[in-house]
């Protein structure tokens, strides 16, 4: 054996599976002990002896046995193994615990959707990285407060913003100054909305053929397209409560998965949310185009099996009990319990309040700051060197040097050394931020 921080516990759950198999009318017939770390888990593998059995192995893995082995060894996790050997791993480490609440984060990342609280720390994914999302979750499970959270976010960004709800519930007609396109209450004015993001991808599909990588060949999404303009397109959410009250009407889920297979490389995410999930809802044509999944607690575990595409996990979704406690399983990866941030009323309240839509600059803080460096102690001269020496790294530097360039923001002065230097349009766009 290996791992003897691990040892006396192994050794006791042993013990205890030694006690389960007997109750349950088993022969206890165990050849070998594994201690076994992956990731920061540690497990215990509990190999059995197939040749003393004397008995088919299936009596030894039924529900019944796995329970009395879970209930004698307090809890711990536990499954089967089949792979090398009828065996059974236990989880010996303890899961951190998730906070039952946790208040939405005071400052943004740019560009980054907080979404909540893990195991393994804070949830924050890049706005490329998010791709389409799926959500269920039942009244008052968390579900509405996630979506005005993506909602929230992508205002605080500066991003497009498209809205639907039957209800008129999560998003009211409040939210008409701050989108796109009036909010979807109505199957027909459902429809317009689809109408309304085909079109903004027919527009950004059309600037996307007027520009050119560097290396000559034309952009085909929204990053390399960012890379090579003065002003960055902004990204574009379509949020969608209630999704399949709209579901039902002819074309309506053809037009979503044909929006959905192409609105990302256009900077356009769909979020598509409902109570309630059936397999009609999510033909394979649409679901394989929804990456990121999240199931707050359902009332059935067929709603959730649908969003996270199992059922194993659909039926930990009905024990979900705290709100805002759900199931995400981000880009096809393996799904996770975690509690989603909390965005306060008045945050939102003042949002709406405002009835404006956020203004956000192109640059960064610490890019502002250099590009405000510059101006004061080089005359606005910022090349790889002086970038370097105000603590970039030399690829760092060049990268940034380069790019600034390709957009016009920097322009080398034959008259200087052919040093590059700010732009008139450079400077404008930090002293609007300021």
């Amino acid at each position: 054996m290996m791992n003897h921080r691990y040892l006396s516990e192994a050794r006791y759950v042993a013990s205890r599976i030694v006690t389960a198999l007997k109750d349950c009318k088993r022969k206890p017939a165990i050849r070998d002990l594994i201690i076994t770390e992956r990731g920061e888990n540690v497990y215990l593998f509990v190999v059995l002896d197939e040749l003393h059995l004397g008995e088919p192995i299936n009596l030894y893995t039924t529900d019944e046995v796995l329970h009395q082995i879970s209930t004698l060894t307090q809890g711990k996790r536990v499954a089967v193994s089949n792979h090398n050997g009828a065996r059974y791993a236990v989880l010996l480490t303890t899961p951190p615990s998730l906070p039952k609440s946790v208040a939405f984060p005071e400052k943004l990342e740019r560009d980054v959707f907080p979404l909540g609280i893990g195991r393994r720390g804070a949830l924050h994914q890049p706005a490329g990285r998010l791709l389409n999302i799926l959500v269920g979750g039942a009244s008052r499970s968390g579900k509405s407060n996630f979506e005005l959270s993506l909602a929230y976010t992508a205002l605080q960004n500066g991003y497009s913003l498209y809205l639907a709800d039957p209800q008129e519930i999560t998003f009211s007609s409040a939210w008409n100054s701050l989108c796109a396109a009036p909010v979807a209450a109505t199957k027909v004015d459902f429809l317009k909305l689809l109408e309304a993001v085909q079109q903004e991808m027919a527009r950004r599909g059309e600037l996307f053929k007027s520009m050119t990588r560097p290396g000559g060949l034309p952009v085909q999404k929204i990053e390399e397209y960012n890379q090579v303009v003065p002003q960055p397109l902004p990204r574009a959410f379509l949020i969608v409560d209630e999704a399949n009250t709209f579901m039902d009407q002819r074309g309506v889920s053809e037009t979503i998965a044909d929006i959905a297979r192409q609105s990302l490389k256009y900077g356009i995410h769909l979020v598509m949310a409902a109570h309630s999930w059936r397999s009609q809802d999510v033909p394979r044509a649409l679901s394989a185009s929804f990456a990121t999944r999240v199931s707050f607690r359902v009332n059935d575990d067929t709603s959730a099996s649908v969003v996270l595409d199992s059922n194993d996990w659909g039926k930990k979704a009905m024990r979900l009990a705290q709100p805002g406690r759900g199931i995400l399983r981000l880009d096809g990866g393996s799904p996770q319990i975690f509690q989603s941030y909390h965005l306060p009323e008045e945050r939102l309240a003042g949002l709406l309040a405002s009835g404006k839509p956020v203004q956000t600059s192109p640059l960064s803080d610490d890019e502002r700051r250099l590009v405000l460096r510059a101006l004061a102690d080089t005359g606005g001269r910022m090349t790889q060197d002086d970038l370097v020496s105000w603590g970039l790294a030399p690829r760092q530097a060049r990268r940034l040097a380069e790019t600034w360039e390709v957009k016009g923001w920097l322009v080398q002065d034959p008259n200087r050394k052919n040093a590059r230097y700010i732009t008139q349009a450079l400077q404008q766009i930090v002293e609007a931020a300021q």
